[in-house]
């Protein structure tokens, strides 16, 4: 589910600013935020809920797309509404429109529940095609891109 998010985040992205870069004036910037609600896992008696706050930082000139970053935090809570962890990705996802790719460096996401002693973590970096969104180059630990699953309610129960 982490991978759809991301993927996601970058398909918006593409269909914000879409096309390939020719230079002129002077660039521009703007921001946006949103907030994805997303379900974790089924845990049987509760689900695990993710409320992810997604925030771009966009670049252009004259009207062409140059990059863009995306940044995550949020919190995990069970159905019931008690938070139960904090996730959060300290890494920028950085696209190049000329180069047609989306690279992550450093923390893709890090989610902790407190107090189990467990830390889910991905970290590296991963550059991604964005035509067939497939990685180009990985270095770094990334088991949701390898297509492990994570057990959250087995890391919940620590």
């Amino acid at each position: 589910m982490r991978r759809g998010v991301g993927v996601i985040a970058v398909a918006v992205i593409v269909a914000t600013l879409g096309g390939s870069s020719a230079l002129a004036g002077p660039p521009r910037h703007w921001r946006e935020s949103e907030t994805i609600v997303d379900q974790l896992a089924d845990c049987g008696s509760f689900q695990l809920i993710s409320e992810t706050t997604i925030d771009r930082m966009f670049v252009e000139r004259d009207g062409h797309p140059l990059l863009a970053h995306v940044a995550f935090t949020g919190v995990i809570r069970t159905s019931t509404g008690e938070q139960v962890g904090f996730e959060k990705a300290v890494a920028p996802r950085s696209i190049d429109f000329e180069a047609n790719t989306a690279a992550v460096v450093g923390l893709r996401y890090h989610i902790v529940f407190p107090g189990t002693g467990v830390v889910l973590i991905d970290v590296g970096r991963l550059v991604i095609d964005l035509e067939t969104f497939e990685a180009t180059f990985e270095a770094g630990q990334h088991p949701q891109w390898n297509g492990e699953e994570i057990d959250y309610c087995a890391a919940l129960a620590g």
